[in-house]
């Protein structure tokens, strides 16, 4: 078992020891407000290429609350063609952000 371990340890490619590498994208379910401020942070310092966040009306409504690594008025205005009460999947990139509405009845099928 312990040589199958090793192998599999090698495989994954473990060289930079414990801890994030780069990810290509992380998402964020909506929810508690601690994965999103961590996730942001994460995207901050370069550790994450492109980031998903699932973001409910409520946490919409608080996004000055967040540290985000572009101007608060940037978010606010992607936000801004939402329609009341749709739940938005806030995606951050190099080249920006984009926010897409998702009505809440959708999600509930």
């Amino acid at each position: 078992m312990r040589r199958s371990l090793a192998g599999l340890y090698d495989w994954l490619a473990c060289a930079d020891g414990p801890g994030l590498g780069l990810s290509e994208l992380a998402f964020v379910h909506a929810g508690a407000k601690q994965r999103k401020v961590v996730a942001l942070r994460l995207y901050s310092e370069g550790k994450i290429r492109s980031l998903l966040l699932s973001m409910t009306p409520g946490d919409l409504r608080n996004v000055a609350a967040l540290t985000w690594p572009v101007p608060v008025r940037s978010v606010k205005s992607a936000i801004s063609n939402l329609a009341a009460g749709q739940h938005a999947l806030v995606w951050l990139e190099s080249d920006g952000i984009t926010v897409d509405g998702v009505r809440l009845e959708r999600l509930a099928r």
